[in-house]
């Protein structure tokens, strides 16, 4: 195998995130539609190449983020960065949150807190909702502040405080100065199109105390709801949780967070994840307070689901769509979404608004009332049998051009069959001479002219036969493996080729599945550059992960550079 100069790989695609020069306008009805063609939505299929199409995704992804920061901004629910929580973004690892204003924040006695999924944006629940008819808003939380706002025009109430959790963006670019979900580190610029994706390291590029979603959901909970700098300890906090997010909020409360548990007033959860082994305390209080809403083609606001203890029947037979729920941990209810969890929360968003209202006339002393589940089950489909083409069709149906060909096909077919019935009235003609009709027949015999004779003979079972290859059989190499290079060298010359090795060479001769303690694992090279050197080989000559990855300028600084 011959190696190939990383000068020839070809170039990782660049798109400018710029929604005019991606082809795409935000029209009047504020979607994101073709500039050529003003009917047209946005399309992720652009090439046949799966790289340029998320790179170009994630271009169009930054605009959207652009414009749902700016609305967010100007409903008066900023941007802040953390740890410190301020509206100036340091230049170090940090995280962004929406936030009403500190001064504004710490006087309201209501918190609207939402913790999105682990696969979001900040403040972006489905890009499938923002890219389609309804616009950008239905698919952020902008929708949510706004009807929030109208909620409290309508009704003379003083509005909440908004605070968005960030639990999908935590992780963080030296070398951008930016926090992003995994996603967008997917898709940021690569050496070349064959260069692997950058390693994140589970410390450097991360903000600490926020390296998970539950450290992220805790850390604002100790950092800024507790702390009477951003808010009031008296405020009541009304909990959005979208589903991992949900689940982490629910991972904080159980453990470390139990002492916040009076100041929730309620915790709506968009297709959680139901735990079995909460302390009974935590069950309690979650069937009291808190409501769930999930993927269920029923009437909005349908119960589908109770806790077990609260009358759930025994035989389980609630059927959400296609999945049963055995152990609901709070009533739950049917969102008229049938297919995608992203969708359930910009679908019930105004319903779960309704129902914070309700609590807060009675913050107290609420409590759910007692439900009753509804079997429902997923209208059937029309069966539409699959009909194989070369099935028989009904005659009555059929043309007659096609009954006179379909008989001339039968009687050719009938004329091409081999002669069996002739060859079965063979051998039973010559069934009184059953040993001389057992007994091997003799090798083909050279005729006058010195051809070999047209009369067929079977093999002998008794001795063994050569199968013919089927193919090329490449059995491996048993070739050492090469010498570790020194350091700071590459140890491949350029007049030589790669070492001719299969993954049975590779994996055959590990003794433990300890990588770490392993010599045999080689560097991986595209021409002089290394992409990766195992932890073996990386102890020796001093290169690391990052070291040898192609985005080694976006690792995090030694404790000198940091100073």
């Amino acid at each position: 195998m011959f190696r190939r100069f990383v000068a020839s790989f070809p170039k990782d695609p660049v798109f400018k995130a710029d929604m005019k020069t991606l082809g795409y306008q935000i029209n009047e009805k504020d979607q994101i539609r073709s500039i050529e063609k003003p009917d047209q939505p946005y399309n992720f299929f652009i090439t046949g190449n799966e790289r340029y199409n998320e790179v170009h995704r994630e271009a169009l992804h930054i605009c959207v983020r652009h414009v749902v920061s700016k609305r967010m901004a100007e409903l008066g629910v900023a941007p802040h960065y953390l740890p410190d929580c301020t509206t100036t973004k340091p230049d170090g690892p940090h995280i962004p949150i929406f936030m009403t204003a500190p001064e504004i924040l710490k006087t309201k006695k209501c918190i609207i807190v939402i913790a999105g999924d682990i696969t979001k944006d900040l403040g972006i629940f489905s890009y499938r909702k923002v890219n389609g008819d309804d616009g950008i808003d239905s698919g952020t939380c902008i929708a949510v502040v706004k009807e929030l706002k109208r909620l409290s025009e309508e009704n003379c109430d003083e509005e909440p405080g908004v605070i968005v959790l960030n639990t999908g963006g935590l992780l963080y670019s030296w070398k951008e100065n930016s926090a992003m979900t995994m996603e967008t580190w997917q898709a940021r610029k690569r050496k070349s199109a064959f260069h692997p994706a950058i390693h994140d390291d589970l410390v450097h590029n991360r903000l600490a105390g926020n390296r998970t979603t539950e450290e992220h959901v805790g850390y604002v909970f100790e950092n800024v709801i507790g702390n009477a700098k951003f808010v009031n300890p008296g405020a009541k906090v009304y909990l959005v949780g979208i589903e991992s997010g949900g689940d982490s909020a629910i991972d904080f409360f159980k453990g470390r967070g139990e002492s916040f548990i009076p100041r929730v007033a309620a915790i709506a959860l968009m297709e959680p994840f139901h735990y079995a082994d909460l302390p009974s305390k935590m069950k309690t209080w979650l069937e009291q307070r808190a409501r769930a809403w999930t993927v269920c083609a029923g009437e909005i606001n349908t119960c589908v689901a109770v806790p077990t203890r609260d009358g759930q029947p025994k035989d389980r037979e609630e059927l959400l769509g296609p999945y049963d729920l055995p152990n609901a941990m709070c009533p739950v209810f049917s969102s008229t979404e049938p297919m995608f969890m992203e969708l359930v929360f910009p679908t019930v968003y105004k319903e779960v608004l309704k129902w914070f209202a309700k609590v807060a006339e009675n913050e107290e002393d609420y409590c759910n009332p007692p439900f009753e589940a509804v079997a429902y089950n997923e209208p059937e489909r029309p069966y539409e049998p699959y009909e194989h083409p070369d099935e028989d069709e009904n005659e009555d149906s059929k043309p007659e051009d096609n009954k006179v060909e379909e008989s001339a096909a039968k009687e050719s077919k009938s004329e091409d069959k081999p002669m069996k019935d002739e060859l079965d009235e063979s051998k039973l003609k010559d069934g009184n001479n059953e040993e001389a009709s057992s007994a091997p027949t003799k090798p083909p015999q050279a005729d006058s002219v010195g051809t070999e004779s047209k009369q067929i003979t079977e093999p002998n079972l008794e001795e063994p036969v050569a199968a013919e290859p089927q193919g090329l059989t490449i059995e491996p190499a048993n070739i050492p493996l090469p010498a570790t290079p020194a350091p700071g060298e590459s140890g491949r010359s350029t007049a030589t080729a790669h070492h001719p090795m299969n993954d049975a060479d590779l994996f055959n001769n590990i003794p433990s599945p300890n990588f770490a303690s392993t010599p045999l694992l080689p560097s991986i090279y595209a021409g002089d550059t290394p992409l990766y050197t195992p932890p073996s080989l990386a102890a020796e000559t001093g290169k690391g992960l990052h070291a040898t990855d192609p985005g080694a300028d976006d690792a995090a600084p030694t404790a000198d550079e940091r100073t």
